[in-house]
């Protein structure tokens, strides 16, 4: 059987158009597809009327051209059913056509009464190479059986290395849409998952600095802030259980005293600290971390040093970054956010990344008292 021929540009559409439809196109001088009316002397309408004739000449298409009453020219096209067969074939329709209904075969070979919404599954769920269809959904039920049976003995991460070939991601790329469509109430009996907080101890006790990214963190601890120097991952920053000793893992990049780390882990699950700032970039996310952080840290300050330096760098339109939309937080009844940062904002209509701040900066600023 003779392969469907190379489709010359333009052509595409035409046959799209056929296969998805009725099989059946009219082309005219004022339609979509006028441009094989151009002029008989166009390169691109030759070429494109040769490519139909020889479709024509192999059984896939079906071509005549007309003449109306008034004058106009149109050319009826239809796709024949072994046309159709051989361009579904040629864009790779046909594979995920067989594809669904492989898919399809599989759920009806499977008891799915235990899953919370079955309509999810009409299309297929994300494949791992390799593995079948059926392969694929019995491994979802197994898991959705250890949930039952073992509850809090896995994270998602785990359960999905455990069931899924190794993979410890492919459960958190399906997204919440098949996760609760699948596992629904099932998924509060997943072990909640540490949270690894980042901590460099100054050799005393001293004022808290929690910063929102890695590189400054690192930068901070490497100049010897007086300070004890907090990282954690972006936003996780601001989750309720950060202060939970069964959610975090405290990681210290530093030596100190036992008394120095013992008063920190003291101070950190049962309060009492009083210092205690935030610094992160120049945005409303950040200053949205800032404000979930400090309903939990209720202590919490911005560190004013370093936002000064930012905001008049913002302010003369130095190395401005536009992120995008960002949500202006309401008012915070924070004076330095409301009264300063979102009006300067507001104002350039840019934000300014935390990591601008130089080597050199945060030195002056750390150790220079004329910069505090």
């Amino acid at each position: 059987m003779t392969d469907f021929p190379l489709v010359p540009i333009g052509c595409d559409g035409i046959l799209t158009r056929l296969s998805r439809r009725a099989r059946r196109l009219r082309v005219s001088e004022s339609g979509e597809f006028s441009w094989l009316y151009v002029s008989h002397n166009d390169e691109k309408e030759r070429i494109a009327w040769d490519f139909f004739y020889e479709l024509q000449r192999l059984g896939f298409l079906e071509l005549e051209k007309k003449s109306l009453k008034d004058g106009a020219e149109v050319a009826d096209f239809r796709l024949t059913d072994l046309g159709k067969l051989e361009f579904d074939k040629y864009t790779g329709a046909d594979v995920e056509r067989k594809k669904s209904e492989n898919w399809k075969q599989s759920l009806e070979l499977l008891d799915l009464t235990r899953l919370t919404n079955v309509d999810v599954l009409v299309e297929p769920l994300p494949r791992i190479p390799g593995v079948s269809d059926l392969e694929l959904i019995q491994a979802h039920l197994a898991c959705l059986d250890e949930l039952i049976i073992t509850p809090y003995a896995f994270t998602l991460r785990s359960l999905s290395a455990q069931y899924f070939w190794g993979l410890s991601k492919y459960l958190e790329r399906l997204g919440d849409k098949y996760l609760l469509a699948i596992y629904g109430d099932n998924l509060q009996k997943l072990a909640p998952r540490s949270m690894l907080v980042n901590v460099c101890l100054a050799p005393k006790q001293q004022p808290w600095i929690f910063v929102e990214n890695l590189d400054s963190f690192i930068l901070l601890s490497e100049l010897g802030a007086p300070f004890h120097v907090i990282y954690c991952e972006g936003f996780k920053l601001s989750s309720s259980r950060i202060r939970n000793r069964s959610s975090v893992t405290l990681s210290y990049s530093s030596t100190t005293s036992r008394e120095v780390l013992d008063d920190f882990e003291r101070r950190w699950f049962d309060g009492g600290q009083e210092q205690t700032f935030f610094w992160g970039d120049l945005d409303f996310s950040g200053l949205s971390i800032f404000l979930a952080l400090k309903k939990v840290f209720p202590e919490l300050e911005l560190w004013k040093p370093a936002y000064s330096v930012m905001l008049a760098a913002l302010h003369h339109g130095h190395n401005w970054t536009c992120k995008g939309e960002q949500l202006a937080p309401s008012l915070t009844e924070n004076i330095f956010i409301d009264t300063v940062i979102v009006p300067e904002i507001m104002k350039s209509k840019r934000f300014l990344d935390q990591e601008w701040v130089s080597r050199t900066q945060l030195h002056e600023i750390l150790f220079d008292p004329l910069k505090k």
